[in-house]
């Protein structure tokens, strides 16, 4: 008998500004991998950038490396655009999000190889914003684990980010309890209201029921960096006379400007860091921008409250839709766990102090280590069970767009055995064909308010036959879930033929 093949199983956050892996030890105790193409001061991280140079791709902090010299030959903060077929130049190549995801989990991989050459494969379990709110993104997102050559289980191979959070931080749990997860990280402002109910396992909860979900997919610190940016980028104007503010890669650039652009948003993060220390009131920077100008920039925290006053207000705008949908209210809130690389960014932290007791809020030590801690946690331990929710309403449209017949409603929670049965009839006896047309839609329906998801027209009689059916005889569709999660739509039409259709949520 051939030995079994060995298989490790990690979990991975694939973040807009960074991917980090982790692992259970044979100790079983989570460790983190370290990238050889990581950031220097922490190779725990890989930053999420993919460039092509040379005629291959490079990945990681040698692709940040490329930025300041050939801005155009890189392409980072892709995670947003997770779904979408957009098309985006890097370099002579042309890629999309899910391809450029793909380039990531690869160096994961080739990483994983180099550090476990004892392990025949490796299992991967990774996280996505709660904001994924359809499942193309997720789709994606494991079609890219795949090309990638991880293994992953169609029915546990994903979860959302704060999900992970709070299994990772559930440990620290007892009993049931009611939690508020934001992730605050580069490209998304990420929302759950998660409810833990405590099992048999003494190390914490086992089940997790997401009870709302919210934020901005397009928000994040890459959002501070371009107010911190402008900040700067007006000094320079007023000192200097170049502008400053456009991206790296803009057409106009001298190389010289491009170079100094790529050196002020470097300059951000410095702000930031110093800005988020506890009882901070003003950042300052010093830095050559050019060989005959110097840039002494301070910034004081009210000014940078200020600044950033549309984004805080954005992150309440969230927070209450979050509580609304769910038909809560804030005092019904036992833990608010806040994680993710601008965890401690201060207006978060001042706008959660406006809304809840400050004796409930917690920013981990490790905030930035808790999503991928979380999916190794997840990925590794069977027993854990999350609830799997609708993300958004799913219907065919009836009455020519008007209404819809909806299938799963958002919010419900979705079992692999759902089942259901709809009956659709033709207008009258002539009627030859039916447009079938399956959307997705968030709150209350609209017309000309979805997204078409499914869409393709159901003959409804054999034209090599004479006659038509006699009576209005109706289209029978039985739906259904496959392993994958995608929804299944067996078809009985009125001439008794059958046809199976598989919908990409």
């Amino acid at each position: 008998m051939p030995e079994s093949k060995r298989i490790l199983h990690v979990g991975i956050d694939l973040g807009t500004t960074n991917t980090l892996c982790a692992y259970t030890d044979e100790a079983g105790l989570i460790q983190y991998l370290r990238f050889d193409s990581g950031r220097p001061d922490n190779p725990h991280f890989l930053p999420s950038a993919v460039a092509f140079a040379n005629g291959k791709w490079v990945v990681g902090e040698p692709a940040l490396r490329l930025r300041a010299a050939h801005p155009t030959d890189v392409f980072t903060a892709f995670k947003e655009n997770m779904g979408s077929e957009m098309r985006h130049s890097v370099g002579t190549q042309s890629v999309t999000a899910q391809e450029a995801a793909a380039e990531i989990l690869r160096e994961v991989y080739r990483q994983l190889t180099r550090t476990f050459p004892q392990f025949d494969g490796f299992h991967a379990f990774v996280t996505v914003p709660a904001r994924y709110d359809t499942d193309q993104p997720r789709i994606e997102t494991k079609e890219a684990l795949r090309t990638a050559g991880f293994l992953c289980d169609p029915k546990h191979a994903l979860t959302d980010e704060p999900i992970a959070a709070s299994i990772a931080y559930g440990t620290r749990l007892q009993g049931n309890s009611l939690i508020l997860v934001v992730d605050f990280g580069g490209g998304t402002f990420d929302l759950s209201l998660v409810h833990t109910y405590a099992g048999s396992s003494e190390i914490g909860p086992d089940r997790f029921e997401p009870m709302s979900w919210s934020g901005d997919r397009h928000l994040g610190g890459d959002d501070v960096d371009r107010v911190l940016v402008g900040l700067m980028a007006d000094q320079v104007i007023k000192e200097y006379n170049v502008d400053l503010r456009p991206e790296p890669d803009s057409p106009g650039y001298s190389e010289k400007e491009a170079a100094a652009a790529v050196r002020l948003r470097s300059m951000a993060l410095s702000l930031k860091t110093q800005l988020f220390a506890d009882g901070a009131e003003e950042a300052e920077i010093y830095a050559d921008l050019f060989d005959d100008y110097d840039l002494d920039f301070t910034l004081s925290l009210q000014k940078y409250l200020r600044a950033v006053a549309p984004l805080t207000q954005r992150m309440r705008d969230c927070i209450e839709e979050l509580y609304r949908k769910g038909g809560l209210s804030f005092g019904e809130t036992q833990h608010v766990l806040v994680v993710g690389g601008m965890a401690r960014e201060v207006s978060l932290q001042r706008l959660l102090r406006d809304l809840f007791p400050d004796d409930i809020i917690t920013v981990p030590d490790e905030s930035m280590y808790l999503v991928v801690r979380g999916a190794a946690i997840a990925g590794s331990n069977t027993e854990i069970h999350v609830d799997n929710k609708a993300y958004a309403s799913v219907g065919v449209l009836i009455r020519n767009g008007k209404d819809v017949d909806v299938i799963i409603r958002e919010g419900d929670t979705v079992q692999s055995n759902f089942r259901a049965e709809r009956s659709y009839y033709p207008g009258d006896e002539k009627q030859w064909g039916m447009h079938y047309c399956v959307v997705s839609f968030t709150g209350d329906f609209m017309p000309g308010q979805y997204q078409t998801i499914f869409s393709t027209v159901l003959q409804l009689r054999n034209p090599t036959l004479r006659g038509l059916f006699s009576g209005r005889k109706p289209t029978k569709v039985t739906y259904g879930f496959s392993e994958d999660k995608l929804l299944t739509a067996k078809v009985e039409l009125p001439d008794g033929s059958v046809s199976n259709l598989t919908v990409r949520l």
